[in-house]
């Protein structure tokens, strides 16, 4: 039987998402018109979608897993592996999106995602509850705001461009600290439409857009993915 209850929630349950307004181009903004019936659907707060998680995994032989969630580790993943700490922790910037701070955190490292998108944080939260593992989420628009006063042992950077904000990335490093960044180059639409050219690296460039750090790693090639990318690992000085 079931009992009808007015009960009060002291904390959200559903959002309106944002949208992940780096991934487009101003004209492409300029253009975008929202149906507010199928556009802005809320969606559930993490820790209710969570509970809700957890009530099903009770009563499933395995939890299920999306496509994000593969067991191949992504790009940005295996190319910092080699320097990562087997602790501390880990910044992983405008990765609301991937399965890299999944990834991470199996790796027993404390992960935290920045991003403006709070649906991608709150799918990145969710990735990981699946699997029992905990991260933290900051909001924030990077070309707006700044990160908070922290230092982590680790920063990521996969497939976001904002070429002002890598210098202050390295001040947020600890002492012998690592970043690691996957960006494609102009190369790219050698093959590929997207991403545009306004989201492309020059050749060569990577390197210079962060100063202050020992170059570990750095290369410019044309990756399994099908991409023209830019790896680059550097270690704080």
């Amino acid at each position: 039987t079931f009992d009808a209850r007015l009960v009060r929630v002291d904390a959200p349950v559903v959002r309106v998402p944002s949208l992940c307004i780096h991934l487009q181009t101003a004209a492409e903004r300029d253009a975008l018109t929202l149906n507010k019936e199928t556009d802005l659907q809320p969606v559930l707060c993490s820790t209710a979608a969570a509970q809700l998680q957890a009530s099903a995994d009770d009563d499933a032989e395995a939890p299920a897993t999306d496509g994000w969630a593969s067991h191949h580790p992504p790009a940005l993943v295996d190319l910092v592996r080699p320097w990562l700490p087997t602790s501390g922790s880990l910044l992983d910037i405008a990765g609301g999106g991937s399965s890299d701070s999944l990834h991470f955190a199996r790796l027993g490292l404390d992960v935290t995602v920045a991003d403006v998108s709070d649906v991608g944080l709150i799918q990145a939260t969710q990735r990981c509850l699946a699997e029992d593992l905990k991260i933290s989420t900051i909001e924030v628009d990077l070309e707006t705001e700044p990160l908070p006063g922290e230092r982590w042992d680790v920063i990521t950077v996969a497939n976001y461009l904002q070429r002002d904000l890598f210098e202050s990335l390295v001040d947020h490093l600890a002492e012998d600290g690592v970043i690691g960044v996957v960006i494609a180059t102009e190369t790219n639409l050698e093959r590929n439409e997207k991403p545009s050219r306004g989201f492309l690296l020059d050749r060569g460039e990577l390197p210079t857009l962060i100063p202050g750090v020992e170059t570990l790693h750095v290369s410019d090639s044309w990756r399994d993915n099908g991409r023209h990318e830019a790896h680059f690992v550097g270690r704080r000085r």
